[in-house]
């Protein structure tokens, strides 16, 4: 560590996300460090998260030094929007890390036609699926049993196939008994 340096920095210069760079030094409080400190540099491959899983038609794509979202986005010719949909482990979209993956779905699933959304009963809310979302998990997540869940959304025809931004109605766990 020298005079000046920052977390922020030092994981620029070695090219790793800084949550990674924290991960690895777990004795750093906050964002103090202090010259002469020594921190753990990890390996850029010991900072690539597990991707979300893909879209049948998706992609995995590894993302190299001098790429960003939007010239991703545009070199497979989907939205910048729908790019960053279906990448919700990166938590900044603005910084992207070379080694890390990225799921591009195909341009179907950027332009699909969602149905209307569900009416919730009193005291229920809507949810809007992100990648990796199952039926399962998100009943498992808001407390209710998962055929509550399947019997307030009868828009989705397949249960077992729920897609990142489709919306679903959580019931109150009253409407579930």
């Amino acid at each position: 560590m020298r005079a000046g340096d920052t977390l922020f920095s030092i994981a620029n210069r070695f090219g790793i996300p800084l949550d990674c760079l924290r991960r690895f030094n777990p004795q750093v409080v906050g964002d103090q460090i202090f010259p002469g400190q020594v921190l753990c540099i990890p390996p850029a491959s010991a900072c690539v998260p597990t991707p979300v899983p893909c879209p049948p038609g998706g992609i995995l794509y590894t993302v190299r030094a001098g790429d960003t979202m939007f010239n991703i986005a545009n070199r497979f010719g989907i939205p910048l929007d729908c790019l960053i949909r279906f990448n919700p482990q990166i938590p900044n979209p603005n910084l992207i890390f070379p080694g890390q993956v990225l799921c591009v779905p195909p341009a179907s699933a950027c332009f699909v036609q969602q149905p209307p959304q569900p009416q919730c009963p009193p005291g229920g809310i809507l949810y809007t699926v992100r990648a990796g979302d199952t039926m399962f998990n998100i009943a498992n997540r808001f407390g209710i049993p998962l055929n509550c869940l399947i019997r307030f959304n009868p828009q989705i025809p397949n249960p077992n196939q729920i897609n990142p931004g489709q919306v679903l109605c959580i019931p109150p766990s009253s409407a579930c008994r």
